[in-house]
């Protein structure tokens, strides 16, 4: 099993999602091309995103990030597609 790397599976809310489980992070790139880094995500919701490939990464996003108010850490603002370049 893997407790940290970046899920790349097709879905129509985001693009990628960066997961870190012993942090307890998770930045994710929306289809948008926003990124959001995300803080205080449950591990266990982290840990089955990134090691069970049938969950769904929209339903991730739904229920561990914007369902229990994980925020966007006060440092990290939103970054757009034009930071990255």
């Amino acid at each position: 099993f893997k407790l940290q790397g970046t899920i790349n599976r097709s879905s129509s809310a985001a693009r990628w999602i960066d997961v870190n489980v012993i942090n307890g992070t998770c930045t994710v790139r929306y289809n948008n091309g926003d990124i959001y880094n995300y803080y205080n995500v449950s591990r266990r919701a982290l840990f089955s995103v990134l090691n069970n490939e049938n969950v769904s990464l929209g339903f991730f996003i739904n229920n561990a990030l914007t369902a229990v108010n994980s925020k966007c850490g006060n440092n990290c603002a939103m970054w757009t597609t034009s930071a990255l370049a």
